[in-house]
């Protein structure tokens, strides 16, 4: 095996073992120990890091296709921790889920069915959800929410 293979093969095994595990999950909450992680891991592995980082996308695709069936299978009990309390970044990290996109699931959920293009736009403007999209249930969770943003 030639050392190029050998360093591929190296940076594959990396990235399934620290993209795919629950607790590496951090490196996708913070950027610099993103950038550093990865910096570090090129140097060590002799990898081009480019290559490592898309290597990384492609793992980590890959892994939040597995994840997301188990996020909305248990939507419910994210749902409730989200009615308690608990901030979607807090959600999103112990579901090992992007917070952007536990949210979009969150508001899917807390809402009147809507159309993909209206959840986007709410999603790009939270500002245009209104008292009246919110489903009747989950008011109570979202009024001080509204009274603090307003």
């Amino acid at each position: 095996m030639d050392d190029d293979q050998h360093a591929y093969d190296q940076a594959e095994k990396w990235c399934r073992q620290k993209v795919i595990k629950k607790p590496a999950v951090a490196l996708f909450y913070d950027t610099k120990l993103f950038h550093k992680t990865l910096k570090e891991t090129s140097k060590a592995l002799n990898f081009p890091l480019q290559s490592l980082l898309s290597l990384v996308r492609t793992t980590h695709l890959q892994a939040l296709k597995l994840v997301t069936v188990t996020v909305k299978r248990d939507i419910s009990i994210h749902l409730e921790h989200y009615c308690n309390g608990d901030s979607i970044l807090s959600i999103a990290k112990s579901a090992a889920f992007p917070p952007f996109l536990m949210a979009r699931l969150l508001v899917d959920e807390l809402t009147f069915s809507l159309g993909r293009k209206e959840l986007a736009k709410i999603m790009r403007e939270p500002r245009c959800i209104t008292k009246d999209l919110i489903l009747q249930k989950f008011e109570h969770s979202e009024n001080l929410n509204f009274s603090i943003s307003r």
